[in-house]
């Protein structure tokens, strides 16, 4: 949504925006403020306005279930509108911190562990207390971890006597637990974020892992209930924006537009970052 010098101009930008999200129920996307902006320079009378909302809200009502749903919560402010945190906010992790919250200096500092797994970042203990050592303790920080469990470990540990259940339990408890203890020099300040939707492998690998995705998804899916469910007994913030990454089409699958771009299409592991404005918005300035 554009925004105006002329404190007049802006005031009406506001007015629209304010009677967008009464009629319509939820803030513009990009294609929607640029109208808005439109109309605020015309200065188009606010019955016509009205009009033009209401018939929006109409587009919206004829959407299916699941695609109305992700519109009317989910759509992702840009980042200009939204004030940045007067505290930058910490993401660390593996490559999906990386890429989920880079490029939003204004927003995060990153920190990039490498490939680590939730299971065994205590015993990375040393590298995570130096690298939090360099901001201050009671910046917010988030611990974006698990996916790499997900793809790459859990299934090799599940057998006749232990089912993903256990596997994955043991992982979270341990996860978890590990940011309790940590949390305490950190002003408590810590959260934890879901791991996102099974990456594109339909040609039944991951990599070189030959992994399904069906079973793959199954793993996250599970992964992400026991992790909220730790995190809830240890009293932890736990950051759940997984439906936000799905398509609005019942599939299962990571959003198109989320993931990372490449020259040759799309990465099939990472998500761009769509992850760090939608954890921002729903859980440290959402407008609504």
């Amino acid at each position: 949504m554009p925004e105006f010098s002329d404190p007049e101009l802006q005031s009406r930008l506001m007015e629209l925006k304010a009677l967008f999200q009464e009629i319509v129920g939820f803030w513009p996307d990009h294609k929607e403020g640029y109208q808005l902006g439109l109309m605020t320079r015309k200065n188009t009378p606010i019955d016509k306005v009205r009009l033009i909302l209401k018939d929006i809200r109409k587009q919206v009502d004829k959407l299916p279930e699941g695609q109305k749903l992700v519109r009317e919560k989910y759509v992702i402010p840009d980042t200009n509108i939204i004030k940045p945190p007067e505290k930058k906010i910490i993401a660390i992790g593996d490559s999906h911190a990386q890429w989920g919250f880079g490029r939003l200096e204004d927003y995060y500092i990153v920190v990039h562990l490498g490939p680590r797994t939730a299971y065994n970042i205590q015993n990375h203990d040393d590298q995570v207390r130096q690298e939090l050592s360099k901001h201050p303790s009671d910046s917010p920080t988030i611990f974006c971890l698990g996916e790499v469990d997900c793809r790459g470990h859990i299934s090799n540990h599940v057998s006749t006597e232990r089912t993903i259940e256990h596997v994955v339990d043991e992982v979270t408890d341990r996860y978890t637990g590990y940011i309790k203890e940590l949390a305490k020099t950190r002003t408590n300040n810590t959260y934890i974020m879901n791991v996102e939707p099974a990456g594109d492998i339909d040609d039944g690998k991951c990599g070189d892992l030959p992994l399904k995705w069906d079973y793959l998804n199954k793993i996250v899916l599970y992964f992400n209930k026991s992790l909220s469910e730790s995190c809830a007994r240890k009293e932890i913030r736990f950051l759940d924006i997984y439906d936000m990454m799905l398509e609005p089409n019942g599939t299962g699958r990571r959003r198109n537009e989320w993931k990372l771009g490449t020259r040759s299409g799309y990465d099939s592991l990472h998500l761009n970052n769509n992850v760090g404005m939608a954890v921002y918005g729903k859980y440290f300035r959402w407008t609504k």
